[in-house]
């Protein structure tokens, strides 16, 4: 190919199809359904970190594992 038909190839902008789609509208909700009634509703429980069970707190980090952190910055 000449560098012509390459130029002109490059400069033409080509029909492209979005690869995402957005709903247009939004769906209607039922008015009724909507508000909870108070019986339905409950109160959030919090938990301190000192509260949570062994599996789910964070792994001690070794004084090494700091040290190769910091040198990493």
């Amino acid at each position: 190919m000449n560098t012509k038909t390459i130029v002109r190839f490059y400069q033409t902008v080509k029909p492209h199809r979005p690869l995402i789609q957005f709903r247009y509208g939004v769906p209607e909700i039922n008015k009724s359904d909507s508000t909870p009634s108070p019986s339905k509703t409950s109160a959030v429980q919090t938990m301190e970190d000192y509260q949570l069970p062994t599996k789910f707190k964070r792994a001690i980090i070794d004084i090494a594992e700091i040290n190769a952190i910091n040198v990493c910055k």
